[in-house]
């Protein structure tokens, strides 16, 4: 199915093209894979400059998806910590022995399983992590406070020690 037939059911596009008297006549059409139609904006057909053909305009969209708080991406930053990555490779080969001997689970089927459970501990891996970088930073925020009173402090006392 063309693009454009999808976006304009009703529409109806020929177009003449003379040649040395002879008349044909042209169906415009621009055909693309129909998984890709519904990530098609806009289509359409326009008149060529100097030729005898027409110019095809087609408006995809890349991200269709709607990234929202239900919508879970991979944070691939977790993929350069060796610890996320044993884990991870655990979880796929338990997942496979688990599901994988089953004649009930389809290739399909696991697939979908072994994703299920790498979101499941990327999210608790990467809360954990967030928790940790947290206080890690809370108590460098602490010592910096604490040295800059000290030199605040000894600056002072220097200073009084100067003018008495």
């Amino acid at each position: 199915m063309g693009a454009w037939r999808a976006l304009n059911p009703k529409g109806s596009r020929l177009h003449m093209a003379t040649e040395k008297a002879r008349s044909t006549l042209q169906v415009r059409f621009f055909s693309c894979r129909s998984d890709h139609l519904c990530n098609t904006l806009s289509a359409d057909i326009l008149p060529g400059y100097k030729t005898d053909h027409s110019v095809i305009t087609i408006q995809i969209s890349l991200h269709s998806n709607n990234r929202g708080q239900d919508f879970w991406k991979l944070s691939t930053s977790l993929l350069n910590d060796i610890e996320y990555v044993k884990k991870i490779r655990v979880i796929i080969k338990e997942t496979r022995n688990e599901y994988g001997k089953d004649d009930s689970v389809n290739p399909s089927l696991l697939w979908e399983m072994v994703k299920m459970k790498v979101r499941e501990e990327s999210l608790k891996y990467g809360a954990s992590k967030k928790r940790e970088i947290s206080r890690r930073e809370e108590e460098i925020e602490q010592s910096i406070a604490k040295l800059e009173k000290c030199l605040v402090e000894k600056y002072v006392d220097e200073h009084q020690q100067r003018w008495a």
